[in-house]
């Protein structure tokens, strides 16, 4: 009869040990979170022929490592300013994302490991035919690949000049 108890025991102490890891899985599994940045707070900038750039700051505040794919994706919604007017409808300009840490590689995405943060570049340039004294909504999105939603989402507001007026 004693040892029908150990076996029973430990029996036990396997399922809870099992439901304990699967409970810990299913948590990690749902956490799709990050947090997206712009260094130093320059999410502002003005566009003229040679274009501008945004350094971005993505953090996976899980703890696994993520796999985040970039998107952007423009805004009709008003981001003028006070001092610089919007004389007609946003404009949409070209968009590409660098790897800040290879030589500005071109990327679509990045992974970043658990509790760590990477950066990576935003180049904003203005294709030909662009009107002037216009602004650039765009909504800077970094996609987690596990679980295929927006994790995060930045905003970047771009002005682009009358070269004659400068």
């Amino acid at each position: 009869m004693t040892t029908s108890h150990p076996s029973l025991a430990c029996r036990l102490r396997l399922l809870v040990t099992l439901a304990v890891l699967l409970f810990s899985q299913a948590t990690f599994a749902q956490d799709c979170s990050a947090d997206l940045i712009a260094q130093n707070q320059k999410n502002v900038g003005t566009a003229d022929e040679d274009g501008t750039a945004f350094t971005l700051e993505l953090s996976n505040p899980t703890l696994r490592t993520k796999s985040y794919r970039f998107t952007a994706t423009f805004s009709s919604t008003p981001c003028s300013t006070p001092n610089k007017a919007n004389l007609g409808e946003n404009v949409v300009l070209d968009v590409s994302f660098a790897d800040t840490s290879f030589s500005s590689q071109v990327i679509t995405g990045m992974e970043v490991s658990p509790r760590q943060m990477k950066t990576f570049k935003v180049d904003v340039q203005v294709p030909a035919g662009t009107p002037f004294n216009r602004w650039s909504c765009i909504e800077i999105n970094a996609i987690d690949m596990e679980c295929g939603t927006v994790a995060a989402t930045q905003l970047l507001r771009v002005f682009v000049p009358d070269p004659s007026e400068e």
